[in-house]
């Protein structure tokens, strides 16, 4: 699901956060309000990216600034949705600010706290606690962000990287 903009859309400023929050049903992934706010500013720079790269005849560092700047943004928009929505998901397992379920130690479902997980970490729990078995979508997550963590432009220069943006 992508919600590109025209050239009109994008001067009268169409596209609002709330427009993308409710494109992309953030609200059903994301409960806090601030998280989901980000997240939907995010995916507007996104688009940005995606009508620049595609739509402007860039070349040379400037291309490779608008590159890099598109994959940081989209990788860390998917790590922020998979943590975001692990955290929302931990709070059916609190009783209040600093009690969690008795039942946590046998409940096969129990996800604890968000705040301190790493990509890897997070990709394992969606995998054993939520039965998301597509394991090439979880390598994916966790090769993209080692790209992204590891990036530089010297990289992008030597492979000769051409990225067509996701939509």
């Amino acid at each position: 699901m992508s919600a590109r903009f025209s050239h009109n859309q994008l001067h009268y400023g169409e596209y609002t956060r709330l427009h993308f929050e409710n494109e992309y049903r953030l609200r059903d992934l994301i409960g806090n309000s601030k998280q989901r706010d980000s997240i939907a500013y995010s995916l507007m720079q996104s688009d940005l990216h995606n009508y620049l790269i595609n739509r402007l005849q860039v070349w040379g560092i400037v291309e490779k600034l608008l590159l890099k700047g598109a994959l940081v943004n989209l990788v860390s928009v998917i790590e922020a949705i998979i943590m975001s929505s692990l955290g929302h998901l931990h709070e059916f397992c609190r009783i209040s600010e600093n009690l969690v379920c008795k039942n946590n130690c046998r409940c096969q479902y129990y996800i604890k706290s968000s705040k301190h997980l790493k990509i890897a970490q997070a990709t394992e729990i969606l995998k054993d606690k939520l039965a998301m078995n597509d394991e090439g979508i979880l390598a994916n997550i966790i090769t993209i962000n080692s790209i992204r963590n590891n990036f530089t432009y010297q990289f992008l220069i030597h492979m000769n990287l051409s990225i067509k943006i996701i939509q």
